[in-house]
């Protein structure tokens, strides 16, 4: 897109709007076409679109000539979609991933299409990346509710001054229903919809974040990440991106009627003293939680913004932006990948959401491979049985010495060496992380072994994360943390209760520890590369083995069944991945804040991790890595490679029976 400056206005709308719940070919859907009108009579009733600029594509409608057709007539053409307008582009339907001589290809399925023929079907970069190119308007927005479509994202006043801002530039803006491993959700969505596109209605009527009574294609991007991927029937997790020729711009879905906020704050906002300015964001906040002011809830979020950006002051731009990260689920931006991918990714196995064997049901939409089009029951995934245990003759062995972890250390005293640290720098930088355990040991002397109350507590258990202390001892040069008996809830795979404590390394193995380097050097960078074999023989040398996947997760989550190791709100700063990584590992430990209950670091983030299981011919692994987005550090984030793969984003670390 050649580079001008656009005006600050839109000078008309445009939509396609396509929805396919009957294939000829395919199994049907159940909730395609009605989340595809519901769009269409919302962008009319509330967005502002004109009835006549909205094209729908219903089941044979869709055919993929008719969608390539429109796509050229009206919206190619210059003459009916000007440079100042904007389109919108929705598609729910079916989705399949394809393994070509480039690699993995995602395409979606026209109603037309047929089974072992994929020229008729519609890849994802013709629509996002070819159509995208073609189209004049200054702002293309696709929002695509289909499986596998995470291919898509791979490749005055301060209100005026903002939307002057988000319109005069141009973009190309993607979102999608989940990742491109991932199979969507054709139901469970508010209102009788699909997930994604339930909570895509939703958004538009005002439930997504609106600073300055804007509501732009990047906010409610990240409130679907926030409300999709949390559902607890969601295996998805929608994701967003700028692609080719976004100059800066962001699509304005709508401009609505914000209310000034008292005199009193708008003159401590602009005071040249910085604690008054911190005492408004506190202030700010408040306003912002008002359900029953949203309008002015509006304008105080806009204006913590300003401050988050603007501020000369870095305590406040540091406390506004924390307000922020509280107030606006975060936006995990997909990078473009198209020439060189950072990790080649093998394919995953993917597992079908629902249980009936009769097509004829309505059900949530399943993943089609390109060699059988009918749906296939996932294979039965073979797991050790944690409670089982095969240890008839434990050895005596002397209790290891053993410290108290500093992340153990109770909450006040964090804060309380934060406060001296931030004092000695003269502030905080938002998003740094303070490597605070030096501070600490000088308040704490190790104990030379573990008491008897902890020992009884790790074999009676516990039933809930604060109940347990964390405890590391040194094992033959490995610190390993020990882990108490007890129970997780994990959802629509029920629970797992473990009956014996057991060892985990707190830290991924390293290179020293392995005794040679992967892809990354340095002693204390984890080892990478490393096949599932290769990790298996590395732990058995140390009278160790492989974690199962149930002790993996409840290292993770614990009995509370965290979201992330630290808690249930993703904070950047504690983990190493894509947005921190500066493009390789870090050393073990980098993150302490982002431990788990017992004391393990990076289960999130630096390096994924083999698992003892196996899922058919596969190998589970978890946890995600310093080259994939924020979406998948969750502790619930799971995949499966061939058991030979030898991957730069890949390591393991050990467990150790009681």
């Amino acid at each position: 897109m050649a580079s001008k400056q656009y005006n600050p206005y839109y000078a008309n709308s445009h939509a396609l709007i396509i929805g396919i719940d009957a294939y000829a070919a395919f199994p049907a859907l159940s909730t395609a076409t009605k989340g595809a009108e519901s769009l269409a009579d919302l962008l009319v009733s509330e967005l502002d679109f004109p009835a006549d600029n909205i094209i729908t594509l219903l089941n044979e409608e869709a055919s993929q000539r008719n969608i390539r057709r429109k796509l050229t007539d009206p919206f190619s053409r210059l003459n009916k979609v000007g440079p100042d307008d904007r389109v919108l582009i929705y598609i729910a339907a079916h989705g399949v991933t394809l393994d070509t001589a480039v690699g993995e290809v995602g395409y979606i399925v026209p109603a037309d299409a047929e089974p072992a023929y994929e020229d008729t079907l519609l890849a994802m970069d013709e629509l996002t990346h070819t159509a995208a190119e073609r189209i004049h308007a200054k702002h293309v927005l696709f929002l695509i509710d289909a499986c596998f479509s995470g291919f898509a994202t791979m490749r005055g006043d301060a209100r005026a001054r903002q939307i002057e801002t988000y319109l005069s530039n141009p973009t190309r803006q993607v979102i999608t229903a989940g990742t491109r491993d991932q199979a969507v959700s054709d139901m469970w969505g508010p209102d009788g919809h699909a997930l994604f596109t339930g909570f895509l209605l939703q958004g538009l009527r005002g439930a997504a974040p609106m600073p300055g009574g804007i509501l732009r294609a990047f906010h409610l991007a990240g409130y679907l990440q926030d409300q999709v991927a949390q559902h607890s029937r969601s295996h998805q997790t929608p994701q967003y991106a700028q692609l080719m020729g976004s100059q800066g711009g962001d699509f304005v879905l709508a401009i609505r009627p914000v209310e000034e906020l008292p005199q009193r704050l708008l003159s401590l906002a602009n005071s040249h003293d910085p604690t008054q300015r911190l005492i408004v964001v506190s202030e700010l906040r408040e306003f912002c939680e008002d359900v029953d002011n949203a309008k002015q809830a509006a304008t105080a979020l806009a204006a913590i913004q300003d401050l988050a950006n603007d501020d000369r002051d870095l305590m406040v731009r540091s406390a506004a932006r924390a307000a922020l990260r509280d107030l606006m689920p975060v936006t995990n931006v997909t990078k473009l990948e198209r020439e060189k991918p950072i990790v080649a990714v093998p394919p995953v196995a993917f597992y079908e959401m629902d249980a009936s064997e009769d097509d004829t049901q309505v059900g949530p939409r399943r993943r089609v491979t390109p060699e059988i089009f009918e749906p296939v029951p996932p294979t039965p995934v073979s797991q050790p049985d944690p409670k089982v245990k095969t240890r008839p003759n434990r050895p005596t062995m002397p209790v290891p010495p053993v410290q108290r972890s500093a992340l153990s250390t109770p909450l006040w005293v964090l804060v309380g060496s934060l406060v001296i640290i931030a004092a000695a720098v003269g502030g905080l930088i938002w998003g740094d992380v303070l490597d605070v355990r030096r501070v600490l040991a000088q308040t704490e002397s190790p104990a030379a072994t573990p008491t008897l109350a902890i020992l009884d507590l790790a074999e009676q258990g516990v039933s809930a994360n604060e109940e347990w202390t964390p405890v590391v001892a040194d094992m033959d040069g490995v610190p390993m943390a020990l882990v108490p008996v007890g129970c997780l809830d994990r959802g629509a795979q029920g629970e797992i209760c473990l009956e014996e404590p057991f060892w985990i390394d707190v830290n991924e193995v390293t290179n020293k520890q392995y005794g040679d380097f992967g892809r990354y050097s340095g002693d204390q960078v984890p080892r990478d590369s490393v096949t599932w074999s290769e990790a298996e023989a590395h732990c058995e040398a140390r009278s160790a083995r492989l974690p199962t996947d149930a002790e993996w997760d409840y290292v993770a989550r614990g009995p509370d069944g965290l979201r992330y190791p630290w808690g249930d709100t993703f904070v950047p700063a504690y983990v190493v991945f894509s947005e921190t990584a500066g493009g390789s590992s870090a050393e073990v430990g980098s993150r302490p804040f982002g431990a788990s209950w017992v004391g393990v670091v990076d289960l999130s983030g630096n390096l994924r991790e083999w698992v003892a299981d196996a899922d058919g011919d596969l190998r589970v692994v978890r946890g995600g890595s310093w080259a994939l987005a924020a979406f998948a550090q969750a502790t619930t984030y799971r995949t499966t490679l061939d058991p030979d793969s030898s991957m730069i984003d890949l390591g393991f670390r050990c467990a150790r029976d009681y």
